[in-house]
């Protein structure tokens, strides 16, 4: 796999995350839209391999933070409480927390 195909894969990965971790969030998918976009603007002149193994393995890290521990919450107005949109992926440090 070339650097380049390796990098828009990649790209497209962060991309496809975000839509699903801050689903119905326009604000957060703005911002996060405009970061991603802004860090492989900054990045796109890098050729030196190990230096985009790092990028790559750093991207890779966020994309798995992003998809495990992000929790995206909603103010219900009627109880006045946030619910908590738990996705399939979410790892919390003690599992039994989630079947509570």
């Amino acid at each position: 796999m070339t650097a380049r195909s390796k990098t828009l894969r990649l790209f497209r990965k962060l991309h496809k995350t975000r839509l699903v971790v801050f689903k119905d969030d326009d604000l957060a998918l703005a911002q996060t839209r405009a970061k991603i976009n802004e860090e492989f603007r900054e990045n796109a002149n890098v050729t030196d391999l190990a230096k985009l193994d790092e990028l790559w393995n750093f991207g890779e890290d966020i994309n798995r933070l992003l998809r495990k521990t992000v929790i995206q919450c909603e103010y219900d107005e009627q109880t006045g409480r946030y619910k908590a949109n738990m996705r399939k992926e979410i790892v919390l440090d003690d599992e039994t927390d989630r079947k509570k």
